[in-house]
């Protein structure tokens, strides 16, 4: 939203961060529209965060505005780069023109290269003369060379896999070095800023802050993160970040040690391969929309929506029973895969607005007719993926609701069974939902409607249940007339 000769006076906060934001899950892939026949708020929405950092005056008259101060100097140091003046919750703000960006980080692409692009003009000029000089492989260590604020994630069998890599270096006759990122070395963000743009060619290491470096590289730059095992800790914000700057990514999952996501890197050479192909590929001529064009076996699954035995061929997993299964080195993945797959199958049916009862039907329920029968479904992986779409299909609708919007989903499918609406009342039960939006999401609230008694065991099952959570295995109870 962008207003001419405004106060600001903090409420509401400049930046909340929040599921219910614009890119929180489930949120359509429009929330940055650029067609023009679109809603002009989006828009506006669009145009207002970029100029936050491509003021159409003079860069000292921009002022960003943000919440709490950060814990480290150079934040702040950035925004200095970018604007002329970053605040931390001011008392009033008087502006010609203020613009209240929507409640989302900074990630859509133009906003995230614009800002590149500022950094780079107020740096200094390259003192590099060619391609060639910039030759560093960075190793990013959270156990030698820097300081790690919050711990953890530590490559424990780190100088074997440094001292391979150099190795390699050596033996094939490449011109590229590796070293480790002392940042204490630097003088200030210019210095580091100069270097990541005029020297390094790569960054590998833990997942960790470090990598925020790579905003200050160029495109033509290749980033290889060892992430622990992501079923204990997946954060892609690395990946994205490289997407948006059309730098190449690659990822080696680590052998998780202890609580603290400390890792060992099992597979030495199969990093040290992955460093030699991301180098050759480097090589070639190079533009930022090849970015990733490289791909796992499970991206390839997500996008393609191949079977579960596409996925066991392409990880050597087939013909394993459910012992070996378990037991293999690749098992991990395939769980990975699995998981993304569940997430990306839900995601695309809610963006449809799919009703309840056809998810009901696509996982074979069209047999279960009577509320009674539901005992025989609940503990399948079926009814999971029935559940979890419900709770996300009411999170849409109630998100819909509260912002004014009629929901474009159908409430109640034709033809819904009994078992279907008892399972959805049920789960909504448990989901603390208020009245209000259970009236909407259960069909009319009128007692002479077909959906009314379904609101009518809503409110009952509060009233048994006190605040204490729903089980299955007391349905009987639960559906029983009082």
């Amino acid at each position: 939203m962008v207003f001419a000769n405004a106060v600001y006076r903090g409420d509401p906060p400049p930046d909340i961060w929040s599921e219910k934001g614009c890119m929180g899950h489930y949120v359509s892939h429009t929330s940055f529209e650029h067609d023009l026949s679109t809603n002009a708020s989006e828009l506006a929405l669009e145009r207002g965060q970029a100029q936050l950092v491509i003021p159409t005056v003079k860069k000292t008259e921009t002022v960003i505005v943000s919440g709490r101060k950060p814990r480290d100097a150079i934040v702040n140091n950035i925004y200095k780069v970018m604007v002329g003046q970053h605040l931390h919750k001011p008392g009033s703000v008087f502006a010609k023109r203020l613009v209240f960006s929507c409640r989302a980080p900074l990630i859509h692409p133009f906003t995230t290269q614009r800002i590149t692009e500022n950094i780079f003009q107020s740096l200094p000029p390259s003192a590099t003369a060619s391609e060639s000089d910039r030759n560093i492989i960075l190793f990013l260590s959270r156990s030698s060379g820097g300081k790690a604020f919050n711990g953890g994630r530590r490559i424990l069998n780190e100088p074997k896999l440094f001292d391979a890599i150099s190795s390699m270096l050596k033996a094939t006759g490449r011109p590229e070095k590796l070293q480790y990122f002392r940042h204490d070395k630097f003088n200030g963000l210019d210095d580091v800023a100069t270097f990541m743009r005029d020297r390094v060619k790569m960054m590998i290491g833990p997942h960790g802050a470090a990598f925020y470096n790579a905003r200050f590289a160029q495109p033509h730059t290749a980033l290889i993160e060892i992430i622990p095992d992501p079923n204990k800790f997946f954060v892609p914000c690395f990946w994205e970040q490289a997407r948006l700057l059309g730098q190449d990514y690659s990822a080696h999952v680590g052998e998780t040690q202890n609580a603290q996501n400390d890792m060992m890197v099992d597979d030495i050479q199969n990093v040290v391969q992955l460093v030699q192909d991301r180098l050759a590929y480097l090589d070639k001529s190079y533009r930022m929309q090849d970015a990733l064009d490289h791909k796992y076996a499970w991206d390839v699954g997500l996008e393609l929506d191949v079977s579960d035995d596409y996925v066991r061929k392409a990880l050597k997993l087939r013909g394993l029973d459910d012992a070996a299964l378990k037991a293999h080195a690749n098992y991990r993945y395939h769980e990975f895969f699995s998981r993304k797959a569940v997430e990306n199958r839900l995601y695309k049916q809610l963006q449809r607005d799919v009703p309840t009862f056809e998810i009901w039907k696509d996982q074979g329920f069209s047999h279960i007719t009577k509320a009674v029968d539901l005992k025989q479904i609940v503990n399948t992986m079926e009814f999971k993926f029935y559940e979890r779409y419900v709770k996300a299909f009411h999170q849409k609708v109630k998100g819909d609701i509260n912002a004014w919007r009629d929901p474009t989903a159908v409430m109640v499918a034709r033809g819904a069974t009994e078992a279907e609406m008892t399972a959805r009342t049920l789960i909504l039960v448990n989901s603390g939902m208020k009245e209000d939006y259970v009236k909407a999401l259960l069909g009319k609230e009128l007692e002479n409607h077909i959906d009314y008694k379904y609101l009518e065991l809503f409110r009952n099952a509060k009233e048994r249940l006190d605040g204490k959570q729903f089980k299955w295995e007391n349905l009987e109870d639960i559906i029983k007339k009082p």
